[in-house]
């Protein structure tokens, strides 16, 4: 008996791809991280912040940022971006720009990762070269360093993630000598040194990877001459850049801080450990871990163990060869902190591979990266970068008068009070006197800058232009990387009574 009537089959199912899980699981990591840092964009800018923004309001067309602002507070392509989005009262839009290189450095990051360790282990499963992606990932996204500076309207996250960019075009098709990603490689070189100068350190480094790989080559002149198409352009594009713009900048001025304290500091916020073991254990101990990871490199590949030599140890190296005299901050060595956390990320991954003794090892180390590294966002996220809010607040709180006066050492103070005053309610008119003006208008308070490691401040200070006598009121504790200083108010009981305006 014949029907008209079919069974229905069900559709054949459609296999994911292979990678799938992978990209899924970096999916997940890379938004993670790059949420945290989105949660840091909402508290008050910091002094440079407020700085870059004042000398970006002086030039009025984006060239004059390269040949006016010669300040070494003006990273161009950040100052091109507040050019772009100025002026606007939500400070955390200023800092996008950070945020979105922040967030795409962390791919980025897997990715090179991944390209290192199938350089190195072209036979290991690919379990392991997932692990690398994915422990690159973790470690650069859950680093404090790496989540302050992009989450910061300054150069420094967008150098990383163009120079990274750089790397992962150069890894791509290096060994193509007319490739088409030597054209990525040549616009990220050039963006990463327009971020900010620390970005030649890893095209430095990559120029180095480049030349040793060609040495070792059986056609080696052959093999130089495409290094050569990869590199000429950022180099000659770099040493413009140099001669034009960035032997003419000044420095805006700071505290200045020996190379070991430097270390220690960069160690404490990117590793996460406590800063009473950071120069007598923790610094070391990486050391020795960075040793170990470049000898075992140099057994497999030796450009590549050359290539972390110079990306971890060369921004160090050249401070304090070439500016001992010169200012240096966790900061400026942001460049070899990626190179540390990518080499380690190689290591992990190596011992991903030994069994499950060697994954729980891996995990319990990451756990404690990411706790150590949690206490350090949990304060950012709390109580922001900057504790000048909370200076003006206890000021407006403890002065009679509608008028308030302020002066103090740093004349760079009247950017803070003149960019956070109308953010106190009730509004109150607040004026930073300057020392020629002091005779004219006394100032009820005075703010002096604390550093880390000097004497305790005097109990009283005394200003021989006003012949007043300031009282030592309240101390407010730095919170390390941006304000390295403790604010320490004085108040003029004498003058606290006298409204400016009535003068």
């Amino acid at each position: 008996m014949s029907s008209d009537i079919h069974t229905a089959r069900p559709a054949p199912k459609v296999p994911l791809p292979a990678h799938f899980p992978s990209a899924l699981a970096l999916l997940s990591v890379v938004a993670a991280f790059a949420a945290i840092r989105f949660a840091c964009l909402f508290d008050d800018l910091w002094l440079d912040e407020i700085w870059s923004l004042t000398i970006v309001s002086e030039v009025s067309s984006p060239a004059q940022i390269f040949t006016r602002l010669l300040h070494d507070n003006n990273h161009p392509l950040n100052s091109l971006w507040i050019y772009l989005v100025a002026p606007t009262k939500a400070g955390w839009i200023y800092r996008l720009f950070a945020w979105l290189t922040g967030s795409a450095s962390i791919w980025l990051a897997a990715k090179v990762g991944r390209a290192f360790f199938q350089k190195l282990h072209p036979a290991a499963p690919g379990g392991q070269a997932r692990a690398a992606e994915l422990m690159s990932a973790t470690l650069l996204g859950g680093s404090y360093l790496f989540i302050h500076y992009s989450s910061e309207a300054r150069g420094y996250a967008p150098a990383v993630c163009f120079g990274l960019l750089a790397l992962f075009a150069l890894q791509r098709g290096g060994d193509q000598p007319r490739s088409p990603w030597a054209i990525i490689y040549w616009l990220a070189g050039i963006l990463a040194l327009l971020s900010h100068v620390v970005g030649a350190q890893l095209l430095v480094a990559g120029a180095v990877l480049s030349l040793v790989r060609a040495e070792a080559a059986r056609d080696w002149p052959g093999r130089l001459r495409d290094a050569a198409w990869w590199h000429v352009v950022p180099t000659l594009a770099g040493a413009v850049y140099y001669w034009s713009f960035v032997r003419r900048i000044r420095i805006g001025g700071g505290e200045h801080v020996s190379l070991p304290r430097v270390i220690g500091e960069l160690v404490v916020y990117e590793f996460g450990v406590p800063s009473s073991v950071a120069l007598t254990i923790a610094v070391p101990l990486l050391l020795g871990v960075m040793l170990f990871g470049m000898a075992r490199l140099w057994s497999r590949d030796r450009a590549l163990a050359v290539f972390f030599v110079v990306v971890v140890f060369g921004g160090p190296c050249a401070w304090w060869c070439a500016n001992r005299s010169a200012l240096i901050y966790p900061r400026y060595l942001i460049v070899s902190g990626a190179g540390a956390l990518l080499l380690i990320g190689q290591l992990l991954a190596d011992v991903w591979g030994r069994g499950q003794a060697g994954r729980l090892g891996c995990l319990a180390l990451l756990a404690l990266f990411l706790w150590g590294n949690s206490l350090h966002t949990v304060s950012l996220i709390r109580e922001g970068r900057s504790r000048f809010r909370a200076v003006l607040r206890f000021v407006a709180d403890h002065t009679p008068t509608e008028g308030i006066t302020f002066t103090g050492e740093a004349e760079t103070d009247t950017l803070l009070v003149a960019h956070l005053a109308s953010t106190i309610t009730p509004a109150r008119p607040m004026r930073f006197i300057f020392a020629a003006d002091r005779k004219l208008i006394v100032p009820q308070w005075g703010l002096v800058h604390q550093f880390e490691g000097s004497p305790l401040p005097l109990t009283e200070i005394y200003d021989p232009a006003t012949q007043y006598t300031y009282q030592l009121e309240r101390i407010f504790p730095h919170r390390g990387l941006s304000e390295n200083w403790s604010w320490v108010v004085y108040r003029n009981q004498t003058a606290l009574t006298a409204d400016f305006r009535a003068r």
